[in-house]
């Protein structure tokens, strides 16, 4: 697919189908899927690589046609380049949750 991802459909050898997604990692940001609603339903309006998460929309449009009431997931690894302490931050004027895993 255009967004760097692909799916295929596997059989185990114990009976039974299964599904698996995969997304491919490349360099240069987290892959970011828009969607024009609060519960990630759909398909994405857009996708991208962002490099940077650092964002400041006030009242301007957030995807092409919208905005408000868009929901944005980010994914990926953070390589850090040092071993010490990093904090993860964010501030939402309608909510937001953050995962790290």
């Amino acid at each position: 697919n255009l967004d760097g991802s692909y799916q295929a459909t596997y059989t185990a050898t114990i009976s039974g189908a299964y599904e698996i997604s995969v997304k491919l990692l490349r360099e240069g940001g987290l892959s970011a899927e828009y969607f024009e609603n609060v519960w990630f339903f759909y398909t994405p309006v857009q996708v991208a690589i962002d490099p940077q998460i650092n964002h400041n929309w006030g009242t301007g449009l957030i995807t092409a046609t919208a905005a408000d009431y868009v929901s944005i997931r980010w994914q990926g690894k953070v390589k850090p380049y040092f071993t010490e302490t990093y904090t993860f931050y964010l501030t939402s004027d309608d909510g937001a949750k953050l995962w790290v895993e």
